[in-house]
Parts: structure tokens; C-alpha cells; sequence
């Protein structure tokens, strides 16, 4: 907790532990919960980590995180496949949009 007054820090995020069994677990949602307002409260963004379900996202969402991770959203992959599959992409969609003006 000192380090939230030390350090430069702009994220708290909040391990997938607690976020994972905060749906069914009253103590993890509580964490989940209190994490999201000492975000709010410092000026941070929260990340919360493992979300895996629609009902997680709500959930978190609802908390007052402001981003979210898991595999809801996309499963690892190497850099390479990223590359083709997000940059490239988005290349290709900012040309299109150039090209229609």
C-alpha cells in the first residue's frame, strides 16, 4: 500500500486469483471491489486479469475496473501471428478508410 503513494504508478491490476472466483466467492469480490475505488480514488486505471466469461466481464465492469483481461478476449499467441492478425489488419482497414475520403 505504500507504494501507491511512492511510486509514479498509472495501473493497479488485480490478479486473476481473486477476479476468477469473485463471481461465486463473497471475500474475493470484496477485493475486487475495494481494488477498483483505490483505483478510482488515486487517479489509476485498474486491469483486472482472468477474465474468461461474459458474466466476469459484467461483473468487473460493474466494480469500476477500467480494462480488462483474459482469454474472453483473446488467447497467447507469438508476436508473428499478432503482427498479421492485428497490425496488419488494421493497416489494410486505415488504407481502405484513406481510399474512401
Amino acid at each position: 500500500m505504500t507504494h501507491l503513494k511512492r511510486y509514479p504508478l498509472t495501473r493497479l491490476k488485480i490478479d486473476q486469483s481473486f477476479v476468477r472466483s469473485a463471481a461465486t466467492n463473497r471475500e474475493d469480490k470484496a477485493i475486487v471491489r475495494a481494488i477498483a475505488y483505490l483505483g478510482k480514488t488515486f487517479g489509476l486505471e485498474t486491469t483486472a486479469e482472468g477474465v474468461e466469461t461474459p458474466e466476469l466481464h459484467a461483473m468487473v465492469c460493474n466494480k469500476g475496473c477500467n480494462e480488462a483481461q483474459g482469454y474472453l478476449y483473446g488467447k497467447p499467441m507469438p508476436a508473428e501471428a499478432f503482427g498479421r492478425q492485428f497490425i496488419t489488419r488494421g493497416m489494410v482497414a486505415a488504407q481502405r478508410e484513406r481510399a474512401a475520403i
